[in-house]
């Protein structure tokens, strides 16, 4: 169905000529996941609707169609499994989560190069505990989705919004923030503080809980590797990203945020260089963001002209 957005038709010539190359998504996600158990409002969740065999199997499926089949710490990939294996390992798991007994197995660390001599660290789970945090993931991401405005943002549209800004402010210098190690340096107990003041019903609380706990107990780090830790991540960088930011987007035509990724929109170089929010301190040409309650995150910016 064309759209009815000009700035958006605009977009996507630009996208289709080559000049700009854009990322969308996950329809695909949306359409599977309908057939697994989710909520709209947290208080209705039932945990033995959760851990039936059928819910929890559907996530598997998912995850072995859609998901990486890379091995957790037992060394298993699906391939490995047989049908009455798989039965056998979700109807065991079905037994702790309603027993409260679910504990996630340690994860592997998996290193991936990105160049400069830097790696992404992945931290994956095994494949049954992957399908748990999937069933969670599915669970509420409608409810967070109502919640959480960043949350699986259209990539086309962000670009359309940016073509505006451009164009209304005539800003012509783009300021990229990367916000460095993102997952690894989160501190978990604000983000089981944040779901608590959403989410006020028990069972699902202990099940978030054991979901994004952390393995080594340092008490940091989101499992980069685990899909429901997309989700945690938004809640975190909403609160203590976002809402912090507001005084500062106040200054600049546009603020763009994917995950740990921002852009601001600047009229010059100089505006785009420097920044005095609260949350952010300056030290020695890096800037250092606040989160929870700690400096756990440096962002360095560069800035440079789009036009």
């Amino acid at each position: 169905m064309p759209s009815h957005d000009p700035d958006l038709r605009i977009l996507n010539r630009i996208a289709n000529s080559g000049r700009i190359v854009v990322a969308s998504g996950a329809r695909r996600y949306s359409a599977h996941s309908g057939s697994m158990y989710s909520i709209m409002r947290p208080q209705d969740f039932d945990i033995t609707k959760f851990a039936k065999y059928g819910n929890l199997r559907k996530a598997w499926d998912y995850l072995r169609v859609y998901g990486g089949h890379g091995a957790g710490i037992d060394e298993l990939t699906y391939s490995d499994f047989s049908e009455g294996e798989v039965s056998g390992d979700i109807r065991n798991v079905v037994q702790r989560i309603l027993q409260r007994s679910y504990q996630p197995q340690p994860t592997r660390l998996v290193r991936i190069p990105k160049g400069s001599g830097r790696y992404r660290e992945l931290q994956l789970q095994t494949l049954v505990d992957r399908t748990v945090s999937k069933a969670l993931d599915s669970c509420l991401k409608g409810f967070w989705r109502s919640r959480l405005p960043r949350l699986g943002q259209d990539v086309h549209r962000m670009y359309a919004a940016l073509y505006r800004a451009i164009r209304q402010h005539r800003a012509y210098v783009l300021a990229i923030d990367d916000i460095r190690n993102c997952f690894p340096s989160t501190p978990i107990a604000p983000v089981i503080d944040l779901h608590r003041l959403y989410i006020p019903q028990p069972d699902l609380i202990w099940l978030v809980g054991q979901i994004i706990q952390c393995q080594d107990g340092t008490g940091i780090g989101l499992l980069q590797g685990s899909p429901y830790s997309p989700v945690a991540m938004e809640l975190f960088l909403h609160y203590y990203f976002d809402l912090q930011m507001e005084l500062l987007v106040r200054r600049f035509p546009l603020l763009l945020r994917y995950v740990d990724n921002i852009a601001y929109l600047c009229r010059n170089v100089r505006e785009g260089l420097v920044c005095d929010s609260p949350v952010l301190v300056d030290s020695g040409g890096i800037l250092k963001i606040r989160l929870g309650g700690h400096y756990v995150k440096q962002i360095k910016t560069q800035a440079s002209h789009i036009y």
